[in-house]
């Protein structure tokens, strides 16, 4: 039973749901003296739900193409859950799953809609939901073609942000919200774009195009570290311009850590198992620079 447990978080990739929560919870707390807890609650269990449809159907769809079954080997970090490569679970498996996550975040959003008496929450969510499938699904296949970054920063950052600003005070769009959403959409590009490296000679086999195909993997640290510098330009220009207190600032430290993830990828750009410890640290500087921004907004 505890096997089959783990072996469904694993699916799911259940560690990488932070990167959806964070975000939210940033967005939920921008307005002072505006927090409605059960809308919180309903909206925190529809981006669990969704990131958890869009990882397993991002296993799925990277399994159809035979992007996944280039390196059967599972990291943590990187390159799926290799769950259907090893044997453990079906391709339909997947597709199930997500389908399931998708309804109960369907229905948790619903009740939103009706929670808030506004319809507007369903045509959001429609439209998420839209990029999410399409990020690794077809016919568009964002992932495939480069433009997965910038859906993947619309999503984890403006989106989420924004769209729990919206359902804490009804209102989008807003600049208090979509500024403060940049460091996030940043942050997570950098992470995507650090666990890209490892997997670069397997997706070019199978026509999967990323940024890192732009620059190469052996100079990919060079466009790392320039993602890092946005993402903390970005918590800079956020507390000169008032969106952010000055506690933000104790984020930039995060920054310095960044160079060792950078590090990594530029002596080490093809040895996987270092590339994972450059993914972890990319990780880290996401979690602890979100959390430093959530408690800016708890001061």
């Amino acid at each position: 039973m505890a096997r089959n447990i783990c072996v469904i978080l694993r699916a799911a990739r259940t560690p990488f749901l932070v990167v959806f929560i964070l975000p939210f919870i940033c967005g939920s707390l921008i307005e002072k003296g505006s927090f409605y807890p059960l809308r919180f609650w309903l909206g925190v269990g529809a981006v669990v739900f969704s990131g958890a449809a869009a990882n397993l159907f991002n296993d799925y769809a990277d399994s159809k193409s035979r992007a996944d079954w280039q390196d059967t080997r599972h990291y943590q970090f990187f390159g799926g859950s290799k769950l259907i490569q090893q044997g453990v679970l079906p391709e339909r498996f997947f597709l199930a799953a997500a389908r399931i996550n998708l309804l109960l975040s369907l229905l948790l959003v619903s009740g939103l809609a009706a929670l808030m008496k506004d319809a507007k929450v369903l045509f959001y969510y429609a439209v998420i939901i839209f990029f999410a499938y399409t990020y690794s699904g077809p016919p568009f296949r964002f992932s495939y073609r480069r433009l997965g970054e910038a859906v993947v920063f619309l999503l984890f950052g403006p989106a989420i942000v924004m769209g729990a600003y919206f359902i804490q005070t009804g209102i989008f769009p807003s600049a208090g919200s979509f500024y403060p959403s940049l460091p996030f959409g940043f942050l997570t590009v950098a992470l995507l774009f650090a666990n890209e490296v490892p997997d670069f000679p397997q997706d070019v086999k199978v026509s999967k195009h990323n940024w890192v195909g732009i620059i190469g993997p052996g100079k990919a640290y060079i466009l790392y570290e320039l993602i890092m510098c946005f993402a903390f330009a970005a918590v800079i220009f956020n507390v000169s311009a008032g969106y952010l207190n000055r506690f933000a600032l104790f984020a930039l430290p995060c920054f310095l850590v960044s160079f060792a993830a950078a590090s990594i990828l530029r002596k080490d750009c093809r040895n996987k198992d270092r590339l994972a410890v450059s993914s972890f640290l990319t990780v880290f500087v996401h979690h602890l620079t979100a959390l430093i921004l959530i408690f800016s907004f708890i001061r």
